[in-house]
């Protein structure tokens, strides 16, 4: 009877940390464009293709964000682009993580991770680290 009792609880307690996962990813699919809010951004080093050089620290102000265009979910896993203000795409990968609130994301030259706020807003960080230039921003986009 004990025995019983112990698989049924243990069952029980496997069944609820299933269910935790079960729930579906949020839809990223979409485009996200920054909000202005809680913007940060700092650039040091050479050019690239979407900046000159920056021989002192240049920090950025919220017109420079990147707008992020996921064009394909399936489950966790994503893709798209990563869109200038002047029109420059990267393409990029990204999966969400099994809480359903964070996201990490590879692109061409850099990495990218975020944080879903609520089904609408999500906090996107980007971290370039090439070995003559280093850059790194956060900023809250919202859902078109």
């Amino acid at each position: 009877m004990r025995l019983a009792l112990g698989l049924a609880a243990l069952g029980a307690g496997v069944f609820a940390a299933s269910a935790a996962f079960a729930a579906d990813p949020p839809d990223l699919v979409g485009t996200w464009k920054a909000t202005g809010e809680s913007y940060a951004s700092v650039r040091l080093g050479d050019d690239n293709d979407h900046h000159p050089e920056y021989a002192t620290p240049s920090y950025g102000e919220p017109a420079d964000a990147w707008s992020m265009v996921i064009r394909e979910q399936k489950g966790r896993a994503f893709s798209g682009a990563a869109v200038s203000p002047k029109g420059a795409e990267e393409k990029i990968v990204g999966v969400i993580s099994f809480d359903g609130d964070h996201l990490i994301i590879a692109g061409d030259e850099a990495g990218l991770f975020g944080e879903v706020l609520d089904g609408n807003r999500i906090e996107f960080c980007f971290q370039d680290h090439e070995d003559d230039r280093a850059g790194v921003s956060c900023y809250v986009a919202a859902k078109e």
